[in-house]
């Protein structure tokens, strides 16, 4: 039996839905490769808060190429501002939050130097209250030195590394080291163990020993001054003028939700230091398809979409003799497929798109989901918002005859007319569609 060329070129279509679906249904080999990295400029002035190039605001939405994204704020000073990054798949690590590091540094330096300052007699205990005097003034210069040097930083009068060499100079000026750690805490501990072991001798003259413990009263204050300083210059000499988190996965079916905070310090003489903004922005990191897919409700009108239906009229013998009668094949009642309707499923790309990508060309390819009418469209359609207008070729199934058969052929019995059903003959259409509009796109 001969095909028709407009079946054969339905099989085609069908052939093609199927590859396109399951390409839509699956991440290429290799995408995960690709790395990207998504760049915040955090500069001073709000306006110019700036996201791969364009203005930051909540809310938006970033295309990037399947892979693992990086997100990497630069112009920044980790010393004085806190950064988090959270997304809705998993829980992203957000920066470690610094205590509150010198909220009393003034008058905690200046009463435990006063005690130990208090000390009249006895050279050896009298030497070790001098010793912690001299320390805490130290640690209370050192501390007020590395708040001007984050002030000068922040404020743009000096780069973050000369910034982080002046602070390494004000340790050491101050007698204390850096290695991994501030050693101000270790001194203070030993000065204390000596003052504990001395201050037990019965015979230190009373005023000397009440000084002495009031000095060991205050060692939790002085202590806590110590790890709150060394916190502020660690953070200050490991700081970095970007800050960088990833790597988040973006496949073909899934993105990320991510939500970006930056945030003051949590120390009061350092978060009134900042001068560039706190932000907190949630983004859509979505990936980026070279075609890009809609789906929509279409109304079609196809005019060629009317198929007769077959019957058999019955035919007497005539007078030109024996064999002429029998049952004619007839035109039936006429099934009107015109109108028709189905969901669409349309494809763009970079370049088919002007006015802001609110006006497209696309790529469309239709079915009628119901279950008495099943029809097939391929074809163009232009966007204007949610509203399309398309043409294209619609395939409708419909019966014909079968076994060779045609109208007016006189068949033996009425039981031998044979119909089967085809998508065979396409039909140009004209469709209405919206697309891009609820309940056709998914929920935030």
């Amino acid at each position: 039996m001969r095909r028709l060329p407009g079946l054969r070129v339905f099989r085609i279509l069908v052939s093609c839905c199927v590859v396109l679906c399951l390409v839509i249904a699956s991440t290429p080999a290799g995408a995960e490769e690709t790395s990207t990295t998504i760049i915040i400029d955090h500069q001073p002035d709000p306006t110019k808060v700036t996201i791969n190039g364009k203005a930051l605001q909540d809310g938006m939405t970033l295309r990037v190429p399947v892979g693992k994204v990086t997100f990497r704020v630069e112009n920044t000073d980790t010393a004085v501002y806190d950064y988090k990054i959270t997304t809705e798949a998993i829980d992203a690590p957000e920066a470690k939050a610094v205590q509150t590091f010198l909220a009393a540094l003034g008058p905690y330096l200046t009463d435990i130097g006063a005690e130990a300052g208090a000390a009249q007699s006895d050279p050896e205990l009298k030497l070790k209250l001098k010793e912690l005097d001299k320390l805490l003034l130290d640690l209370r210069s050192l501390g007020l030195a590395t708040l001007q040097t984050y002030r000068n930083v922040e404020l743009g009068s000096s780069t973050l590394q000369d910034g982080q060499l002046a602070a390494r100079a004000q340790v050491q000026s101050s007698g204390f080291a850096y290695t991994d750690h501030l050693d101000a805490a270790d001194k203070l501990h030993g000065i204390y163990s000596e003052i504990a072991h001395l201050v037990a001798d019965p015979t230190i003259p009373p005023k000397l020993a009440e000084a002495a413990k009031k000095a060991l009263a205050e060692s939790d204050k002085a202590l806590q001054l110590a790890y709150n300083v060394e916190t502020l210059v660690r953070n200050l000499l490991e700081a970095e003028n970007y800050w960088e988190k990833g790597k988040y996965s973006i496949t073909l079916q899934k993105g990320r939700k991510v939500t970006l905070q930056i945030s003051k310090k949590k120390i009061a003489e350092v978060a009134r230091l900042a001068r560039r903004p706190e932000i907190d922005v949630t983004l859509k990191v979505l990936p980026d398809w070279a075609w890009k897919p809609a789906v929509g409700l279409s109304l079609l009108y196809a005019d060629g979409a009317a198929y007769p239906g077959f019957g058999t009229k019955e035919i007497k013998e005539s007078s030109m003799g024996a064999g002429d009668g029998g049952f004619m094949i007839t035109e039936g009642e006429v099934s009107d497929e015109r109108f028709t309707y189905g969901l669409t499923l349309s494809l763009t790309r970079e370049g088919w798109c002007y006015r802001e990508k609110t006006s497209c060309t696309w790529i469309d390819l239709t079915v009628n989901p119901s279950d008495d009418v099943k029809a097939l469209g391929a074809g163009l359609s232009h966007s204007w918002g949610v509203l399309r207008v398309g043409v294209g070729a619609l395939w409708t199934k419909h019966k014909e005859l079968g076994d060779g058969l045609s109208l007016g052929q006189l068949l033996p019995s009425k039981d031998d007319l044979v119909t089967r059903e085809t998508y065979g003959g396409a039909e140009f259409y004209i469709s209405f569609s919206v697309s891009g509009w609820q309940p056709f796109v998914a929920d935030d």
